[in-house]
């Protein structure tokens, strides 16, 4: 293969391998290219969160009976929370637990009823999920569920 078709191979390789994943970021990318060169140049767009796998969306809905657990997001701000409004057929209290690689970094309580906020502060950025235990052997719904750093 002679050096400019090796080239152009490398291109559309590095293409496949830098590009997509940026299409998929929430950043932005501006690529242009003459003959054999490519410039590329990268602007990360300022956010509160950023989604590293598939997880409720902000402002939906689940159910769950005795424990759920959110899938994993990498958030960048030093406080990490969530909101809702819970129901539940009886009152009472839930568990909400924040975690990072395995380690509980802080359990609260929220309300089987009503709205409720749980924060907790100066704990880095990093991939956390949420873990919801209730002893109760009830359906609770929790809505408009938002989790978020900043």
């Amino acid at each position: 293969m002679d050096r400019k078709r090796r080239t152009y191979a490398f291109m559309r390789m590095s293409l496949l391998l830098f590009a997509v994943p940026l299409l998929i970021s929430p950043g932005y990318a501006f690529a242009s290219g003459a003959g054999n060169e490519m410039t590329m140049v990268l602007y990360e767009l300022p956010g509160v969160a950023t989604l590293s796998s598939p997880s409720p969306r902000d402002g939906m809905s689940f159910s769950f009976i005795g424990s759920y657990q959110t899938a994993a997001r990498h958030y960048n701000g030093n406080t990490v929370g969530i909101e809702f409004t819970a129901v539940c057929s009886s009152s009472g209290f839930f568990t909400v637990q924040l975690v990072r690689g395995g380690q509980v970094i802080g359990s609260a309580w929220a309300k089987t009823n009503g709205f409720s906020n749980v924060v907790w502060n100066n704990v880095g950025s990093g991939t956390y999920f949420f873990r919801m235990y209730c002893s109760l052997n009830e359906t609770i719904t929790l809505s408009n569920v938002v989790m978020y750093s900043w």
